[in-house]
């Protein structure tokens, strides 16, 4: 093992850090999933001790001071609580360059290194801000990219009398939380989505050409017949589970 892997592979007390930009439920069950990947890498690595997670849910990259979870980091590292930051990529801590570049020469200085699990990077090693820098040039500019992007599609969604750009952000929304809901196996938040989504339809705000359009009567149909086909999928599921259970053991 060389002295590099000796160096990382020493006893460090170990915290994780997460960022969702929404509250909606498919990106907090994608901020679950990436908790569970933190502890999976550091069962990988006996040498750490997890003492503590920062989480932050539907809020921004681009502004370090408005993320609380972010701040309270900070200011337990200041406090010598830990010594490694463990987060899963650059865009996750920061999308603001000089953001990302402060706070992780600050850390540097209290002798807390931060580890990009994704990009592979360390702070404290000799190339490590420079690969950072380049990293965090990338997010910050795919963060005003997207920015840009969404302002002008709102704009011409307002130009065009359409609301939500012909509802395709309020389909993707509607769509990711059923599949969230099913894999939940949370049957009533299923047929509740399904109800949305049929309500929606039928007064024009999606699956139409604007708000007000109401000719969409097979799509409305389609999401009664979704509602009713999942209560009876689920409702098979748990009397095959009931019959499972009663059956005697062999």
């Amino acid at each position: 093992m060389s002295f590099l892997q000796e160096y990382r592979n020493r006893p460090r007390r170990v915290v994780f850090y997460g960022r969702v930009s929404t509250e909606h439920e498919a990106q907090v069950a994608a901020l679950d999933n990436q908790m569970d990947w933190y502890q999976e890498l550091a069962a990988k690595n006996p040498n750490w001790e997890v003492v503590g997670k920062y989480v932050d849910e539907g809020i921004t990259g681009t502004q370090a001071t408005k993320r609380p979870a972010f701040m309270q980091m900070i200011s337990d590292a200041e406090g010598r609580k830990f010594d490694l930051i463990v987060t899963r990529e650059v865009c996750r801590f920061a999308r603001n360059t000089v953001d990302t570049l402060s706070y992780t020469r600050k850390l540097s200085k209290l002798g807390v290194e931060v580890y990009f699990a994704s990009d592979n990077i360390w702070t404290m090693d000799n190339d490590g801000e420079l690969r950072l820098t380049i990293m965090a040039t990338m997010a910050q500019e795919e963060s005003r990219k997207t920015s840009e992007r969404v302002r002008a599609g709102i704009q011409m969604s307002r130009e065009k009398g359409v609301l939500f750009g012909n509802g395709n952000i309020l389909v993707s929304m509607l769509w990711a939380s059923l599949l969230v809901f099913m894999l939940e196996r949370r049957l009533w938040a299923v047929v509740g989505a399904c109800a949305v989504g049929a309500v929606f339809t039928f007064f024009g705000v999606i699956h139409a050409a604007g708000v007000g359009v109401a000719q969409e009567l097979p799509a409305v149909a389609g999401y009664l017949l979704m509602a009713l086909v999942s209560v009876l999928i689920f409702r098979f599921s748990a009397r095959a589970k009931q019959t499972d259970d009663a059956a005697p053991a062999a």
